[in-house]
């Protein structure tokens, strides 16, 4: 399965209409719960309205506690920032 965080709820719904059978949260609060209680997750696709330094703090994190959990960085403009920081955190994408 997959997680979307966005708290944007038009965003989200529209990220979630993309990601047949994904489970979508509203906030990074709301991730920590559903990661938490669906082990089985294998992505989470962290939305534009999420700041890129709260995504790189969970792709740190999953880094260390969940290697097998991919982290994708949808942007709305991609810039060299956004690449840089996502590199050092452990994002699989930048989308």
């Amino acid at each position: 399965m997959t997680a979307i965080v966005e708290p944007d709820a038009s965003q989200r719904g529209i990220l979630q209409a993309m990601l047949h059978g994904s489970s979508a949260v509203g906030s990074m609060d709301d991730l920590a719960s559903l990661l938490q209680q669906n082990p089985q997750e294998y992505a989470v696709v962290i939305g534009p309205s999420i700041t890129t330094d709260d995504a790189a703090t969970l792709a740190q994190w999953a880094r260390v506690n969940r290697p097998d959990l991919g982290v994708i960085l949808l942007r709305n403009a991609v810039d060299a920032n956004a690449l840089s920081v996502a590199l050092r955190s452990g994002m699989r994408e930048v989308v």
